[in-house]
Order: structure tokens, then sequence, then C-alpha cells
């Protein structure tokens, strides 16, 4: 009854995309354990170092992140539903095309079956493309503007009285931070829209 009642594409479908699926979100589940665990131990040295720049650099990231993905969290559920849906259409038109293919070459419809697979692949790979772009994108937005605001920082700290001598351990610890900080975080960012990606 169940097979009667389900498409075959859809099965073979679930069988080969969901397996792999599953298998990433545990490996990105790892790395974004891992990745975290990393950041806590950072962060723990900084605050050893330098108390009040270790923890502007925390918040500042620790917010950044978290905004970025509030934001993303939707459409990265989106593409992961058209992902399941892409994966299963192609494998019917394939299964249609193939299955018929002395009807298809008889009729001289090829370009019909051409154009809907090419329609449902170009669907697919868009999606794949976005949450590639939100995975990678927000480190280069941050990195660009916690260069800004590190600027912006030793500027300040320049033009008040002794401000040499008190900005130059303050950068320091800042670029150190920033160094290791953003990175890591970037990487267990990436592994979470990965893992949110691959939920339908």
């Amino acid at each position: 009854e169940f097979h009667v009642n389900q498409n075959s594409s859809s099965t073979i479908s679930e069988i080969v995309n969901d397996l792999n699926g599953t298998l990433s979100v545990i490996y990105n589940f790892l790395t974004f354990v891992t990745q975290t665990l990393v950041v806590f131990f950072i962060i723990g040295a900084l605050l050893f170092i330098y108390p009040v720049a270790a923890l502007s650099m925390t918040v500042f990231t620790g917010f950044a992140y978290y905004f970025v993905m509030r934001i993303s969290k939707k459409r990265l559920h989106l593409n992961g539903y058209r992902l399941a849906i892409g994966h299963s259409r192609l494998m019917q038109i394939l299964q249609e095309a193939l299955g018929g293919i002395r009807d298809v070459l008889i009729d001289g419809s090829q370009k019909v079956y051409c154009q809907i697979y090419r329609n449902a692949d170009f669907q697919l790979r868009q999606s794949q493309g976005s949450n590639l772009f939100l995975a990678q994108s927000p480190r280069y937005v941050l990195e660009a503007l916690g260069m800004v605001l590190i600027a912006s920082l030793a500027y300040a700290l320049i033009q008040e009285p002794g401000g040499v001598s008190r900005t130059i351990p303050v950068l320091g610890v800042l670029a150190l931070g920033a160094q290791r900080l953003l990175p890591v975080m970037q990487q267990a960012y990436a592994s979470w829209s990965s893992i949110q990606g691959s939920q339908v």
C-alpha cells in the first residue's frame, strides 16, 4: 500500500539525498560544538590579558553574529525545503524521461523535457547558492566593520593625554582577538547555517 501511494522518485531521493544530508548535519554539528568551545577558550584568554578590550570584542562579534543568525534563519529553512523538493523533482523528471525514452524520441519531445529539467535544476542551484552566500558573506562584512571600529577606537584613544601608551596594548589585544576570534566564530556560524539549510 505504501509503495502504491508513494512516488518511487521521492523514495529514491530520500534514500540518496536525505542520508547525505543527515551525515552533513552530524558533521556540521560536531564542528559547531568544537568551534564554540574554542571561542570560549579564546575569550577566556583575552579576558585574562586585557578584560575591557576583550569584552568589547566579544560583545561586538557576539551581537553581530546573533543578528545575522536571526535574519538568515528563515531564509535558510526556506532554502532547505526547496532543496528537498528540488532533488525529488529532478529524480522524478529523470525517471519519467528515461523510463519513456522511446516515446520521447519518437515524439521529438527532448527539448520539452530538457527545459523542464533546466527549470527545476535552476531553482535547486539557486537555493544552494543562496545558502552558500548566507554562510560565507558575514565574514567579509564583519572583518571590514571590525577594522573600521578598531581604527576609530585608536583615533579616539590617541586624542587623550598619554593616549599613545594606552592605545598600543588595547589595539594589540583587539587585533589578536579579531585575528583569532572572527575566523572561529565564522566557522561556527557556517556550520550552524549548514544545519539550518539542511532542515525541511
